[in-house]
């Protein structure tokens, strides 16, 4: 066994937890997707200019879902 394998395979005892969840934590780890945080993200809506009022009335909840089931 090379020195690498001998130092990675103590490497779980001395941190106090067995191989398999040593494996398990470091497949997790390497696996996950990472999270972003709430500051990665900016919205930036479309915006259209024109001369004819909004198709709907985005404050009444109903007639937009109407308005977009009609979409």
């Amino acid at each position: 066994m090379t020195r690498c394998c001998y130092r990675q395979r103590n490497l779980p005892g001395r941190r106090g937890v067995t191989l398999t969840r040593f494996v398990e934590d470091a497949l997790r780890a390497k696996l996950m997707p990472v999270a972003r945080s709430a500051g990665d993200y900016r919205f930036d809506p479309p915006i259209v200019r024109g001369d004819k009022p909004p198709a709907v009335d985005v404050a009444d909840r109903n007639e937009l879902y109407d308005f977009l089931d009609r979409e």
